[in-house]
């Protein structure tokens, strides 16, 4: 079922806040059961603590989202290419939404593990935890990187890497759709919907991380890698990155 999409006012957030504390500091508060639920709705649809995001944006609760990617496919089918980077508010309501997948649940009672809390509510203006929100990321990778996103969000929804935000952070990378597909051919695992194993790990040769930081740059000094046909990118790039493609 659908509701209007919300956002927090300076009250909300607070009470958002002090609902994550009380969860870490005490499991049994954290147990996904009536109570839990009870306060969440409590929370988000409160009108001293929530207004409407506006009339035309509409969210429905109940969808289980198979993995990040297919979280933030759902987020662009609302909210598409707008900018939401500085829309704490909202971006903290839809974290407490969709707060029993966003957090891992533990053992038998269901607790869910609470980490910290710019995970759910953002530090828009902190460079070093901006994509470490579990709402925002999937909607910014997937605006930018359409169906490749795969690459970036096939883990579970509680989960963030140091991928997405190298990625990310290399606008010459990101942009340039044939270097997307190239990194395709390389790193994902067509059978298993996933990157290869180890695809993101600094320490193994030729690996995803390296290709963006290093390679792509370095090759862009020569060649025009924007019109380059797939395969000629893929023979220029070191042996290193030969083990990656079979």
């Amino acid at each position: 079922m659908e509701t209007v999409v919300r956002k927090f006012n300076r009250t909300g957030l607070l009470r958002f806040e002090d609902l994550l504390r009380t969860m870490r500091d005490n499991p049994k508060k954290a147990e996904w059961g009536e109570a839990l639920k009870k306060e969440i709705d409590i929370l988000l649809f409160d009108d001293t603590l929530s207004g409407k995001f506006g009339d035309d944006y509409f969210i429905d609760r109940s969808i289980q989202f198979e993995n990040r990617y297919s979280l933030g496919k759902y987020l662009y089918s609302i909210f598409e290419n707008r900018h939401l980077e500085k829309e704490t508010g909202l971006l903290s309501w839809l974290a407490l939404i969709y707060l029993d997948q966003i957090c891992d649940k533990k053992g038998q009672r269901n607790r869910l593990k609470v980490l910290s809390t710019y995970r759910y509510i953002p530090e828009v203006e902190n460079s070093r935890r901006f994509y470490r929100h579990l709402i925002l990321t999937p909607l910014l990778v997937w605006q930018q990187l359409k169906e490749e996103a795969i690459l970036l969000l096939s883990n579970p929804l509680y989960e963030s890497g140091d991928a997405v935000e190298q990625w990310m952070s290399r606008r010459d990378f990101i942009a340039n759709k044939t270097i997307l597909k190239v990194a395709k051919i390389l790193y994902f695992d067509e059978a298993r919907k996933k990157p290869k194993v180890r695809a993101f790990t600094t320490s193994e040769p030729g690996n995803a991380i390296r290709l963006a930081k290093d390679i792509v740059p370095q090759l862009s000094m020569t060649y025009d890698l924007y019109e380059a046909p797939v395969d000629q990118v893929i023979s220029l790039l070191p042996n290193e990155f030969g083990e990656w493609i079979l």
